[in-house]
């Protein structure tokens, strides 16, 4: 099953995903048009694990910084992870 995260937004942190532990994102997730208003458009966590074949299109962190992914401790990406127009403006 593949995850899909479409048009989430928040006013502060992790548009889609907000995490105060270790986040795992599983294989194939698609994370499309979420936005922050401060960190993190698509995910806000502490540490990050995305599996392969993710997919971040059009994500936005409004203020601050992170505009697909805002990790504040270790983040590991797997193979053939695909980041296209996410912006922090």
């Amino acid at each position: 099953m593949i995850c899909k995260f479409n048009k989430n937004s928040v006013t502060h942190q992790g548009g889609a995903i907000y995490s105060s532990q270790e986040a795992k994102i599983g294989r194939g997730a698609l994370f499309l048009e979420n936005r922050a208003g401060w960190y993190g458009g698509a995910i806000y966590g502490y540490g990050i694990t995305i599996g392969e074949n993710a997919t971040f299109t059009n994500n936005l962190a409004e203020r601050y910084s992170g505009g697909a992914i805002y990790c504040s401790g270790n983040i590991l990406i797997e193979k053939d992870v695909t980041f296209c127009r996410s912006c922090h403006i």
